[in-house]
């Protein structure tokens, strides 16, 4: 079945530092529309914790989120499973630092 990759902006917490963004992946099925997707997003904690959290989100529609800012497609057509894009988020969450 083919899947769109969307790449999502959020809005910022106030609490972290200006030049932060808040990011996250959305793969979605193009037959059944952006209404039901994975999100795969990372976030901290907090700033004092400094502490990463990754999990994938299943059954999202983060389009309609209101601290959405922005959205651009990546690809569509792909035949990308959440197990795989989960393998590849997990691997990115664990070894840079992520503010």
């Amino acid at each position: 079945m083919p899947r769109t990759l969307t790449l999502l902006c959020f809005q910022q917490s106030a609490l972290f530092p200006q030049n932060t963004v808040h990011w996250g992946l959305y793969l979605w099925d193009n037959q059944q529309g952006a209404n039901g997707g994975t999100l795969f997003h990372a976030h901290k904690e907090s700033l004092s914790a400094g502490r990463k959290i990754y999990r994938p989100a299943p059954q999202q529609n983060p389009m309609n989120f209101r601290s959405l800012r922005a959205s651009v497609e990546v690809s569509s057509g792909l035949s990308l499973t959440d197990g795989e894009l989960n393998r590849l988020c997990d691997e990115v969450a664990k070894d840079p630092p992520l503010i």
